[in-house]
């Protein structure tokens, strides 16, 4: 197996196929290091001994099979006092069947890689989420405005109505815990669509009665909420022809975390919770309508609670891709294991079989 040059150590990532029930195509995937990560509880721990640093973060690289050709790589966040680092990887392909195996590099000797990972806005990050994404928001902005991942031009969300507590405990590193009224949106950025998906992980303080919108596009273009005429009611509504298009699912809405999607595929609007469909899918007709820019959270049709990892894209999602994401966010898509160092192969030998004397 080659090794990328310029580093020393590696861990061998593996994605079963057992929760993923069609082939993913450019699909980020949830790296989470740390002392228990991953489907076994994997102790990453040896990659903070190795960097030391929250300098050193990028002299890491995420690699293909075959150990050299890289994969975009997004830093959420990157802590090396705590030992703890979330990062997104967008991988070209994710089988349905047998297993998809990715190579983690990491040596504090290595050049800065910044080519192929970033922080959130650098272009290796932006590249991370190329694929139909209009907007991500990873939610563990410290202040004003949030900003998207994507290369959508001027997402930037300013907070108003007051200040949220950021960085609060979250889904996937850090979310925001909204109060009351307070909202964060712009009206500048054009939405043009033909289909839609709208996501978000959601933990409210109190599920009563009471319409809360989790996120809307533009004017209504799509919106996902809690609403009032039902117990625990979950709602999607889309906007074809200048008409809002509704569907409703009873006794859905808690305050456990819950990760919630509605999709438009330009016939059929389907909506989920927790990567499961809910509700009868409607076909409502029309065309989706256009206009500009989105809103986290409502003014006046406010929920208090934990908002995490929001994302909108100008596809409709399938519900292996849907289930892919519930996954990889709860750190179960994958595990890892620590892979033997180049130090220990021969000389310039970069194939080998393991003989084993029982």
């Amino acid at each position: 197996m080659a090794w990328l040059a310029g580093f020393t150590k590696r861990l061998k990532i593996t994605i079963p196929s057992d929760d993923v029930d069609s082939t993913l195509t450019d699909f980020p995937i949830l790296l989470k290091l740390s002392t228990d990560c991953g489907l076994t509880g994997f102790d990453a721990s040896l990659v903070f001994d190795e960097l030391t640093l929250d300098a050193n973060r990028f002299k890491i690289a995420v690699t293909a099979s075959d150990g050299t050709t890289q994969r975009y790589v997004e830093i959420e966040k990157w802590d090396d006092s705590s030992e703890i680092a979330w990062l997104w990887v967008k991988v070209p392909s994710v089988a349905a069947t047998g297993k998809t195996e990715l190579y983690f590099y990491y040596d504090s000797t290595a050049s800065d890689n910044t080519t192929y990972v970033g922080d959130i806005g650098a272009a290796p990050a932006q590249n991370v989420w190329s694929n139909n994404f209009w907007a991500v928001f990873h939610m563990g902005d410290t202040s004003s405005p949030f900003v998207s991942s994507t290369t959508t031009s001027g997402l930037d969300l300013n907070v108003s109505g007051g200040t949220p507590t950021f960085a609060a405990p979250a889904k996937v590193a850090e979310a925001v815990d909204w109060g009351s009224s307070q909202v964060a949106g712009q009206g500048v950025t054009g939405f043009t669509a033909s289909n839609v998906t709208v996501e978000s992980w959601v933990k409210q303080d109190s599920a009563a009665t009471a319409v809360r919108r989790y996120v809307t596009v533009s004017s209504e273009i799509a919106v996902i909420r809690q609403d009032s005429g039902g117990t625990g009611q979950f709602k999607f509504y889309i906007k074809t022809g200048g008409t809002i298009k509704a569907m409703t699912s009873n006794n859905q809405v808690d305050t456990d975390w819950a990760y919630w999607a509605g999709t438009w595929d330009g016939t059929t609007q389907r909506m989920y919770k927790d990567a499961s469909e809910i509700g009868t899918p409607n076909v409502p007709g029309g065309t989706l309508d256009t206009g500009a820019g989105m809103s986290i959270n409502s003014g006046s049709e406010n929920f208090e609670g934990l908002q995490d990892e929001i994302r909108i894209s100008t596809a409709a999602r399938p519900e292996s891709w849907l289930k892919a994401t519930y996954y990889t966010c709860n750190d179960t898509l994958l595990y890892m294991e620590e892979d033997v160092t180049e130090a220990d192969w021969l000389g310039t030998w970069d194939q080998r079989i393991a003989i084993t004397i029982d």
